[in-house]
C-alpha cells in the first residue's frame, strides 16, 4: 500500500495520541493481571510509531529530492 507524505503525518499523530492516552490511562484488570495489557498495547504503539517516522523520514526526503533508488556499482577486475 502507499500513502502520501500528508497521510503518513497523520498516521504518525495518530499514534503518538494512541501512547500518550495509554501513559496517561488508569491501570485496568484484564485476566487477573493488570500491566501486561496495557504494556503489549505501549509495545505495540512505540512499533507503530518508528514504522511511521520512517516512513514520513522516507517520504519527506523523496519530496526533497534526497530520496528514491539509489544504484551503486563496482568493476571487477579478473586477472
Amino acid at each position: 500500500m502507499t500513502w502520501t507524505l500528508d497521510e503518513a503525518k497523520t498516521y504518525l499523530k495518530e499514534a503518538l495520541d494512541a501512547r500518550s492516552r495509554i501513559l496517561r490511562s488508569q491501570e485496568y484488570t484484564v485476566g487477573g493481571d493488570k500491566s501486561r495489557s496495557r504494556r503489549a498495547e505501549l509495545e505495540q504503539v512505540n512499533e507503530d510509531i518508528k514504522y511511521w517516522k520512517r516512513e514520513v523520514d522516507r517520504l519527506q526526503a523523496k519530496a526533497d529530492g534526497r530520496g528514491g533508488l539509489r544504484i551503486r556499482y563496482g568493476v571487477s577486475r579478473f586477472e
